[in-house]
């Protein structure tokens, strides 16, 4: 199951079926709020960048950005009594822990990022104490990260990017037309099939 996700064959209709609904299953109520016609970019971010950059809205980042989104603001004050008071135990043990993996120069993996157009500013979908914990050490080590940024001229209709009324009435009727169906009856039925097809070849052969 790991060689689909680290060696993919996008060329395998069957592969793609099989990652798309491990995406449902780890991301799917996060990835369908996004607009249809996101398009993804593999983009360089540099320190110099990390002003148009927000960590996600939602969670404990809602406690500890005090109103305040930008990335370059909320690492001003982590050590603050402040910080320590709104944050909960596990929150500040992760990205302690994270911290030090940054010391010690580990691959931190790739960043998600959303926005509207390549002018920013963008979310951070994916890696917010990632970077976050790279950006306390010193700002530079982002870019060590691989970044991939979704644009559409849509994305302010997502409660990721904007929290409204609106987007979050999108986010719930997204909700409701996704209550039905469930991803891990899909993956079973998917590795039931291919292993089958396998069955049928070997057979053949």
């Amino acid at each position: 199951m790991d060689q689909i996700v680290t060696h993919p064959n996008f060329e395998d209709a069957g592969e793609n079926a099989l990652r798309r609904v491990l995406l449902s299953i780890r991301h799917g109520s996060l990835w369908r709020q996004l607009p249809r016609n996101t398009e993804w970019y593999e983009v360089e971010v540099h320190s110099a960048d990390l002003h148009r950059i927000r960590v996600f809205p939602r969670a404990q980042w809602r406690k500890v950005a005090r109103g305040n989104f930008a990335a370059t603001d909320v690492t001003q004050y982590p050590e603050a009594e402040e910080f320590q008071n709104s944050a909960d135990e596990a929150f500040l043990t992760k990205l302690e822990n994270l911290r030090d993996l940054v010391r010690r120069d580990y691959d931190g993996g790739a960043v998600l990022l959303i926005g509207e157009n390549a002018s920013g500013p963008f979310t951070i979908l994916d890696g917010n104490h990632r970077l976050v914990a790279a950006m306390l050490e010193a700002p530079e080590r982002v870019e060590r990260y691989r970044f991939f940024c979704g644009l559409s001229h849509k994305m302010a209709q997502c409660c990721w990017y904007e929290t409204n009324v609106a987007t979050l009435t999108r986010y719930a009727a997204n909700l409701l037309r996704y209550l039905a169906y469930d991803p891990k009856a899909e993956l079973v039925r998917l590795l039931q099939s291919s292993e089958a097809e396998r069955a049928s070849l070997a057979q053949q052969e």
